[in-house]
């Protein structure tokens, strides 16, 4: 146990003694890196998943273009109206669908903040910001107005009273306010063209992503969070690069001592597996202490307001941290094994001093 205990007062002391202040820094660098990559994993997982859950819940992953084997899908369309008052008017896109109730209860019920009992399939479904701006509430009537079928003769354009059947709130793009979900049957809604849509992928189906909003929104959000994943490994790659000269220094002032420890019966390789594992015990304290600040600054957050300058302008809630899944072990593995090789170096590159030693 002294050899181990005398070990360690080699890698953090200088020969006189005093502390490595030197050995500090990379340290701090690595619980700072550390502490980056997973507060950025904390925000753009939170960020990426409720997105993604938003657009599931209002679109669907996948589309067809015809139904030739007769398998059952949701017909939808889309189409566009405008509503106006005495200051402006209103682009809206009309969502069409077939299984409207369906799709109500089961796909986006979790953002539907108003419903009318009554609901019929006339009705329509509009988001909560349309209804604050044109004070509508459900039961009430929204006139829309239809350009494309507009006259060319008259220059009439078709107008009809829609009764607001029920208010969504699902704060996403600018869904609130210039979207209206309604029945595929609605009798007032003109539909020249449609497709099949669906959330099951299957081989038989000759199926095409949803990419207009879906994926687009979700892979552009992966690849900001990549970039900020590469900001931290950085700073741990310059951290690990000053925590390899802390050590070669160490070894360089402390060849005598190195002489020492061989005739203790420790020999080199048996020197380089002890550091080795005071690297890997160093860096699962420092992860763990850096998970455990992410969530500290999280709890505050939403406890006390504290930190509110990194949280406010995010739309979305930011969820606590936990070191299950496939994206925290491929971020530990490079944390470790960036760690290990700087560790590893110092002895390979002073391998000739240390065998006359």
């Amino acid at each position: 146990m002294n050899k181990y205990l005398y070990i360690q007062r080699f890698i953090l002391k200088k020969e006189n003694g005093n502390f490595r202040y030197s050995y500090f820094f990379p340290v701090t660098g690595i619980f700072i890196g550390t502490f980056i990559i997973f507060m950025i994993f904390s925000i753009m997982d939170s960020l990426g998943k409720q997105i993604d859950d938003r657009l599931n819940s209002f679109h669907y992953k996948y589309y067809l273009e015809s139904n030739d084997l007769n398998h059952n899908l949701v017909k939808g369309s889309s189409s566009i109206a405008y509503i106006e008052d005495d200051f402006s008017e209103e682009i809206l896109n009309i969502y069409s669908i077939s299984n409207f109730n369906s799709y109500l209860d089961n796909k986006i019920a979790n953002y539907i903040i108003e419903i009318d009992t009554s609901l019929t399939s006339n009705d329509i479904i509009i988001g909560d910001l349309l209804a604050y701006k044109y004070n509508l509430d459900t039961g009430d009537s929204l006139l829309l107005y239809f350009p494309s079928k507009t006259n060319l003769v008259t220059k009439y354009v078709p107008r009809e009273y829609f009764k607001v059947g029920g208010i969504f709130n699902i704060d996403l793009l600018d869904y609130d306010k210039k979207a209206i979900i309604t029945s595929f049957d609605n009798k007032f809604i003109h539909i020249d063209s449609f497709k099949y849509y669906t959330d099951e992928y299957k081989d038989e189906y000759r199926i095409k992503e949803n990419n207009m909003l879906s994926n687009l929104i979700i892979d552009a959000l992966n690849f900001e969070k990549i970039m900020y994943y590469v900001f931290g490994v950085v700073v741990i790659f310059i951290s690990c690069f000053m925590f390899m000269n802390s050590i070669t220094q160490s070894i360089k002032e402390k060849e005598s001592q190195i002489y020492i420890l061989n005739i203790l019966g420790l020999n080199q390789k048996i020197l380089i597996k002890i550091f080795l594992y005071h690297t890997l015990i160093l860096i699962t304290v420092l992860t763990l202490i850096s998970i455990l600040f992410v969530n500290m600054v999280i709890y505050l957050y939403y406890e006390y307001g504290i930190f509110s300058v990194l949280f406010m302008s995010l739309p979305f809630n930011v969820r606590y941290i936990n070191l299950y899944g496939y994206e925290q072990a491929i971020l530990l593995s490079l944390i470790y094994i960036m760690s290990i090789i700087a560790t590893y170096l110092p002895f390979k590159i002073l391998k000739s001093n240390l065998n006359e030693v």
